[in-house]
């Protein structure tokens, strides 16, 4: 399915309010979604090191297309379809299934990948097709721009930087708890980082 601009910017807010309002949606009606499906990619990391934070992701976007489509669907009533892919945390593995979906006529949108490296890694794809793409845990610095720092196009991201929020930890240790002596443990091992604390 071909979607222009203007419904490729609609349908990214729609799968951002969708994933924003998803705790807040518990209504269901009688009505089941029909007609043609709309499509969305699932790039995670459900095994290997970044599996704790993917697979919950998965559940969810699980449970909300179950709610959405027990309700009637979206857009007049077509109902919503994941597919879900495992990139294994594995930057390779995370390229190829950006383009496996990417190419995929029938996805509209993607979610994921999670892991940073994973996402630098596959953002020449994200970039060069185009499609919505939203990322739902990752946190690592720059992550949307593009190598001239502007923000890429169809890139969007939920949570905040690392850098945001390790500063906004020290902050609060230091002026809410009243800590002047911290001890911080990094654990670099999925490229997790936190900069600038001071």
């Amino acid at each position: 399915m071909k979607l222009n601009k203007l419904s490729k910017l609609l349908l990214s807010g729609l799968t951002l309010v969708g994933a924003l309002a998803m705790p807040f949606s518990n209504s269901v009606s009688a009505q089941e979604a029909t007609g043609e499906p709309v499509v969305l990619g699932v790039n995670l990391e459900l095994t290997g090191p970044a599996a704790p934070y993917s697979v919950p992701a998965v559940e969810a976007f699980e449970l909300f297309v179950e709610q959405k489509n027990a309700e009637g669907g979206v857009l007049d009533g077509r109902p919503l379809e994941l597919v879900v892919l495992d990139n294994k945390t594995d930057t390779t593995e995370g390229v190829s299934l950006q383009t496996r979906l990417a190419n995929d006529e029938d996805v509209v949108a993607v979610f994921g990948p999670n892991a940073s490296a994973v996402v630098n890694a596959a953002k020449p794809v994200i970039e060069e097709n185009n499609k919505p793409n939203v990322l739902p845990a990752t946190t690592g610095d720059g992550l949307t721009l593009d190598s001239n720092g502007e923000a890429v196009e169809n890139l969007f991201r939920v949570a905040y930087e690392d850098s945001y929020q390790g500063r906004a930890g020290a902050e609060y240790v230091y002026n809410t708890l009243g800590a002047e002596n911290t001890l911080l443990i990094v654990d670099n091992a999925l490229d997790c980082q936190v900069h600038n604390l001071v």
